[in-house]
Formats: structure tokens, C-alpha cells, sequence
């Protein structure tokens, strides 16, 4: 089999599953390094540049998990979380950032809420797809 290499296990599942991805992130050369990584490994990825066009993008269309950057124009992370978490109580979160306040988490977060992870910047992207599969339930693929 000359030229051809194994998918790592967490590409094939994403394949399979096709999970629905919005990110929303700011910074150009970041979201396009994301989106270009996550379609790689198989998911479904719509882009957004602040917190207001991901909402405009999660009124379009259905998404099995939002990761997104906390400091934005317009919407910030924490309060886009808040306004999809209104309607989708259980929507799994990947929060990346910089430099996290410390009250990050109670703001995040609520008993009856999704699963959320906080990924810090810089981070690897092998990093943020585990985030991702374990937040949607299937950590062990991220291996």
C-alpha cells in the first residue's frame, strides 16, 4: 500500500458522524487554521467572526456544539453561550482563550446546561479536538 497512511481513529468517527461544528472566532488566521484542521477530521464546520454572526448563523441552522473564542466584537463568548444556551439548554461549549477571568466558569455555566470545556491559548489542535469529542460524548476517539 504505497502512499497510503491510517486515519487516526478520531478522524474516522467525526466522518461517520458528521457533527456540526460553529466557530466563532475573530481572529482571521486562527478560525481559518480551525476550520481548515476540524473539516479535515471530518466535521461539519460554519464560521462566524464575532458573537453576532454566530447568532445570525445558529438562527439559519442546527449545531451539535459552538466553539468559540470569549473576547469578540460585538458579542463576546461568554454572552453568545448565554443567549444559544437560552433555547439549547444542552448544547455542548468548547470556550477558547487567552486569559480566562477567573469567574469564567460560573458564567459559563449551570446545573441543567451542556457539557462546557475552556481550552487556553495558544493551545494544539489535537488539544481542541479532544475538547470537542469529549463534550460531545466521545472522548475516547480523540486518542
Amino acid at each position: 500500500m504505497q502512499g497510503s497512511r491510517a486515519e487516526p481513529i478520531a478522524s474516522v468517527e467525526a466522518r461517520r458522524c458528521q457533527w456540526r461544528v460553529l466557530l466563532a472566532e475573530d481572529d482571521v488566521l486562527l478560525a481559518n487554521t480551525v476550520h481548515d484542521f476540524l473539516s479535515d477530521e471530518g466535521f461539519e464546520v460554519a464560521l462566524a467572526t464575532d458573537g453576532r454572526q454566530a447568532l445570525e448563523r445558529a438562527c439559519t441552522a442546527t449545531f451539535d456544539v459552538l466553539l468559540t473564542d470569549l473576547r469578540m466584537p460585538h458579542i463576546d463568548g461568554a454572552e453568545l453561550v448565554r443567549r444559544l444556551r437560552a433555547d439549547h439548554p444542552k448544547l455542548p461549549v468548547v470556550v477558547m482563550s487567552g486569559n480566562a477571568p477567573a469567574n469564567l466558569w460560573a458564567r459559563l455555566t449551570r446545573d441543567e446546561d451542556g457539557p462546557t470545556m475552556i481550552v487556553n491559548k495558544p493551545m494544539r489542535l489535537q488539544h481542541l479536538l479532544h475538547a470537542l469529542l469529549t463534550v460531545l460524548g466521545k472522548p475516547e476517539r480523540a486518542r
